[in-house]
């Protein structure tokens, strides 16, 4: 899964929905219990998700004791959850979850970690993501990560970033490097991929729910997993959920040179030519690389081996040059 940047499309309308069966329905944005964080939708009845995608055709639990946050860089907003003292640890959720995806291992790493557990605009409540050309700013919401860290106090910091949020915490490291210590990208290649076709915009319309089980579905563990995943997205503002899309194909890494430690955590066995592998995906050439296999996980690593995940995550930390002095480490 690869969500890259804008494609050119027009601006979608505020439609709203909780599940594929009821699209034409109107979602309040809100979800009972949840924080709103930025400028609210309009929940007034609008243009439906027909409207909205054939526009584009045609052109787990966080933790007892987390505390819920949030902030607004620039004109991007953020949520986020902070638990824990210690070293700081910034954890991005990617497409097809928010932060409860690190429900499995946030409280324990946070035992001896200041653990940042952030929600992408969009992806828990009716917020939009900041915008380039109808789609979502990938490289706003990658300083803002950089910005979040330094508001904490967590300089440096290792950032940790799933899926999509790899491809955010890559901008942020290329924005602000010096905020970081260390880099993980967890199950995601930095290639930049293909743009969604015609087609594949009116089979969404047609079809959300069977859409969303071919594109994220098929990388779900189990299909309890699954059914999760497709929910999550399903359940997204859906002016946001194109916003993102439509980022699908935009190469703003480029040739990525990061002199950051890296650990990539991949959900394969480790392939015969691992260089061939390597450049096929756009790793950094340059910097410490190590690499994790979990070859018996599905693309959410850390919710289906989370010891492991934990395991490998400390270990490269451990090998990380010692935190600066003097720094602050207190939430």
């Amino acid at each position: 899964m690869t969500l890259l940047k804008p494609s050119g499309h027009g601006s979608a309308g505020p439609c709203e929905f909780r599940r594929a069966a009821q699209f034409l329905d109107t979602f309040a944005g809100n979800r009972p219990g949840r924080r709103h964080v930025g400028t609210r939708i309009s929940s007034k009845p609008s243009s439906n998700l027909r409207n909205i995608f054939a526009t584009a055709a045609c052109s787990g639990n966080l933790g007892a004791m987390a505390t819920p946050h949030q902030t607004s860089h620039g004109s991007c907003p953020l949520a986020f959850s902070i638990q824990g003292r210690g070293p700081g640890l910034m954890l991005v959720h990617g497409f097809g979850g928010d932060s409860d995806v690190w429900g499995r291992v946030q409280a324990s790493l946070a035992r001896d970690h200041t653990v940042v557990c952030v929600d992408l605009p969009g992806f828990r409540d009716g917020t939009m993501p900041p915008e380039c050309d109808g789609s979502a700013d990938f490289l706003a919401i990658g300083a803002s990560l950089g910005a979040l860290a330094r508001e904490l106090g967590l300089r440096p910091c290792t950032l940790v970033g799933h899926s999509m949020g790899a491809h955010l915490t890559a901008l942020a490291v290329l924005q602000d490097p010096s905020v970081f210590r260390g880099w993980v990208v967890v199950d995601q290649p930095l290639r930049c991929g293909p743009p969604l076709a015609p087609d594949a915009w009116r089979r969404l319309e047609a079809d959300p729910e069977g859409f969303f089980g071919g594109f994220l579905g098929a990388q779900a563990r189990d299909a309890a997993q699954k059914r999760s995943v497709v929910q999550k997205v399903l359940a997204m503002e859906t002016r946001a959920l194109a916003s993102y899309l439509r980022h699908l194909g935009v190469d703003d890494l480029g040739q990525l040179r990061i002199g950051l430690p890296l650990a990539v955590f991949t959900a394969s066995a480790p392939p015969a030519d691992l260089l061939a592998w390597s450049e096929a995906r756009a790793y950094p050439v340059t910097g410490s690389v190590r690499f994790a296999w979990f070859p018996a996980c599905g693309h959410w690593i850390m919710l289906d081996e989370p010891e492991a995940f934990e395991s490998n995550l400390r270990d490269f930390e451990a090998r990380l040059e010692p935190q600066l002095s003097g720094e602050n480490n207190s939430p």
